[in-house]
């Protein structure tokens, strides 16, 4: 855990990422894949037609999603689907496309996302991100989504 809280005063609100990419859950998981590559990010928060913050995507959940879909159950990442040995990769390729397309992000998204506050101290949220194993936390402020706070925007806080 990071040494800033008392010391330095370093909180959420100083190393959060303000402008959010985010998804919705009526997308595919073909247009949230899309919109992760073009953002060069692994994750978003999913959010609802008023905005409000209803899941988080990570691309550890479409590899989860496109492992349970085609039966490839104990496959942790979409590189074990593709290369899992039955069937030709171009057959299986086809079928992770076609899944990708007609499944939605509500299917697939993580519920209950674990948030915080700008007023957080980032050592206590890197706490969390820790104990957790989780690589972002979606920022809240008066239940409106303000920020997300990743693993390199601590890095990129830290001295």
């Amino acid at each position: 855990m990071l040494a800033m809280e008392g010391a330095s005063g370093v909180l959420v609100a100083h190393a959060m990422t303000g402008d959010v990419v985010v998804t919705h859950p009526e997308s595919t998981l073909w247009e949230a894949a899309r919109t992760l590559r073009e953002a060069d990010i692994s994750g978003v928060p999913v959010v609802d037609h008023r905005g409000a913050l209803v899941g988080i995507l990570s691309e550890k959940d479409i590899a989860r999603s496109l492992a349970e879909l085609t039966g490839r159950h104990n496959a942790p990442h979409i590189l074990d689907v593709l290369l899992s040995g039955s069937g030709s990769v171009g057959s299986l390729a086809g079928m992770a496309h076609e899944l990708l397309q007609n499944t939605r992000v509500s299917e697939a998204m993580s519920l209950d996302p674990v948030t915080t506050s700008p007023d957080t101290p980032l050592d206590t949220a890197a706490g969390i991100m820790k104990e957790r194993r989780i690589n972002r936390l979606p920022v809240l402020k008066s239940g409106h989504l303000v920020g997300i706070l990743t693993r390199h925007d601590i890095l990129a806080a830290t001295p």
